[in-house]
């Protein structure tokens, strides 16, 4: 029951719709401090929960109440940007806007079902690494995968607003369109760069300090999940130059592709090598989609 409910307010909280209309203005700005209400409001429900009731229901309701705060600003942040632009909500039909923008379909359905993909690649991972190791083993890929990941957050807000930019630039031409996609890239290795060397100097300290001292045989597994990370925030801007320049279905096929073969090469590894066989198997399979996507 408490699964049900939970998964029914993630599907209440979906956020698509203001995010877009925040977009729609270039308030990138509004939209990130709508996202930090999940972290904050996580922190906030997380103490009090440890405070008075520590358990799994205590816990599962701060993060309800991280994700209801965090659609809340959201609403709020799009209706007071968009204003009297917005309309009505009772203007047009849904169905409306597949005739109003031909290919919409096609686009939503590529673009969702690559992040589902990448959602369920991950999710699927720690049980495929749990089923060979164990439960210790899945949790200290998980804790190591959640810390690579929250170090290159930053790919998935520039991923945002470099669609937006790209997709406004194809109709400038082929020279400005370049120009851009060579500055992002440059950007990337940069933020890159400086995330590998974070981990190599205060990751594992940083490591004991979120997580404690009998976490610290993660580390390898962060260094590994960090560079296989930095790989995907390297070619950040080549998944939304596919979309912007109506190659979404090659974006989607790319996608299919490196999810099978981190899965593969996870059920290959775990046997030889246990759970650095699986952060090794992100890495090859990051490697495998940036070079798809680079071609």
């Amino acid at each position: 029951l408490q699964v049900w409910l939970f998964a029914l307010l993630m599907m209440i909280t979906i956020r698509s719709s203001p995010t877009g209309v925040l977009r729609l203005f270039d308030r990138f700005d509004s939209a990130a401090f709508a996202e930090t209400m999940i972290p904050v409001g996580r922190m906030v429900g997380a103490l009090v929960a440890w405070a008075v009731a520590p358990g799994i229901t205590a816990f599962l309701l701060a993060w309800a109440f991280a994700e209801l705060l965090c659609a809340a600003s959201y609403w709020f942040l799009a209706l007071r940007v968009g204003g009297a632009q917005i309309g009505s909500w009772r203007a047009g039909r849904a169905l409306d806007a597949r005739a109003e923008n031909p290919g919409i379909v096609g686009f939503l359905t590529a673009t969702n079902l690559q992040t589902s993909l990448s959602s369920v690649g991950q999710q699927v991972a720690v049980l495929i690494v749990g089923a060979f190791v164990g439960p210790a083993g899945a949790g200290l890929y998980r804790l190591a995968n959640q810390l690579a990941n929250s170090l290159t957050k930053i790919s998935s807000l520039l991923s945002r607003s470099i669609f937006v930019e790209l997709s406004r630039t194809t109709a400038q031409g082929t020279e400005a369109l370049g120009a851009l996609f060579r500055r992002t890239n440059r950007l990337a290795l940069i933020a890159g760069a400086v995330i590998i060397a974070i981990i190599l100097t205060i990751g594992r300290p940083l490591l004991g300090l979120i997580a404690g001292e009998e976490f610290l045989p993660a580390y390898p597994l962060l260094l590994m999940l960090g560079v296989a990370a930095c790989i995907d925030l390297a070619g950040v801007s080549y998944r939304p130059l596919l979309m912007a320049t109506d190659r979404t279905g090659l974006s989607l096929r790319i996608s299919v592709v490196a999810t099978l073969l981190l899965l593969g090469l996870q059920s290959a590894l775990l046997p030889l090598y246990g759970t650095q066989g699986a952060a090794m198997a992100n890495i090859l399979s990051s490697l495998a989609a940036f070079t798809m996507m680079g071609l």
